[in-house]
């Protein structure tokens, strides 16, 4: 998601205005003689005047106003190669033509309103925490994105994408069983099918499979017990999400609030969270 710098567009904004206002009074204070105001424009004012343009040109192909970059560039071309014609009534021209084509440019366009209570998620390039983070490196991208869609109250497309940051979970808690294929074909000879491409159940049944077994080769004591008490709760929220959110939101048959979506996403944190504490990728 790409966000629109507004605090420097409105300062930018407000900066022709002003400066427009100056240069036209200068305009017509030299009309009137007042011998208080410089006929023209100093050097200084000048190199103001253009750093002021380079700086603007370069937020408006921030910000993607196009039209408007165009328009301070051309005029800094042309103020920095003919000093010597630049008066108080071509500058105040200048800046007028510069606020009209800002604001053309600017009408153009549609903007989303995120609320003050969702302005962190936008763009959180840590939503889930560090740890997360470098537990899963690929399921960054989606924790990411799944804030910037709460950000915009896309319900919806949030679950869809902390979904798909489940799965980068999923797979990995299968690696960390030794699962990296699912025997697909029970009888004749085996067929198998990477993680990467198996089904979640297929995954789901394996990794109970592998974490009986796990828990079952060990002798009773505090060794066993945090095994269980870490492996179980993750599976049957990996199943919890499979059979609540992940069959429904990827097969069209469910939509989300926003907080039905705040809700899951606050699930699937905990859950990224406590598988990050014993699993990477």
């Amino acid at each position: 998601m790409k966000l629109f710098k507004s605090r420097n567009f409105v300062m930018f904004v407000m900066n022709v205005q002003e400066n427009q206002t100056t240069y036209e009074k200068c305009r017509d204070a030299v009309k009137r003689g007042d011998a208080s105001v410089d006929p023209v424009p100093s050097p200084s004012d000048i190199e103001s005047v253009l750093e002021f343009l380079k700086d603007g040109e370069q937020l408006c192909d921030d910000v993607g106003l196009r039209e408007c970059g165009s328009k301070l560039c051309l005029t800094h071309i042309h103020i920095k190669n003919n000093p010597e014609s630049v008066d108080w009534s071509s500058l105040y021209s200048d800046y007028r033509n510069i606020g009209d084509v800002v604001m053309s440019e600017f009408w153009k366009r549609t903007f989303v309103q995120v609320s003050p209570n969702y302005s962190t998620y936008v763009n959180a390039s840590a939503l889930f925490g560090d740890e997360v983070n470098t537990a899963f490196p690929s399921a960054c991208e989606d924790i990411k994105q799944a804030g910037n869609c709460l950000a915009v109250e896309c319900g919806t497309a949030t679950v869809f994408h902390l979904m798909r940051a489940v799965e980068w979970g999923l797979r990995a808690l299968c690696r960390d069983l030794g699962i990296i294929r699912i025997r697909k074909k029970k009888t004749g000879k085996p067929k198998y099918t990477p993680i990467a491409w198996s089904e979640w159940q297929d995954m789901l049944d394996e990794a109970h499979k592998r974490t009986d077994a796990k828990i079952l080769a060990l002798k009773a004591g505090k060794r066993k017990q945090d095994a269980q008490e870490f492996y179980y709760p993750l599976l049957r929220d990996l199943r919890g999400f499979k059979e609540a959110f992940r069959n429904h939101v990827m097969h069209t048959r469910r939509e989300y609030t926003q907080k039905q979506a705040e809700d899951v996403l606050d699930h699937v944190k905990r859950f990224m969270t406590l598988l990050a504490t014993k699993v990477k990728e």
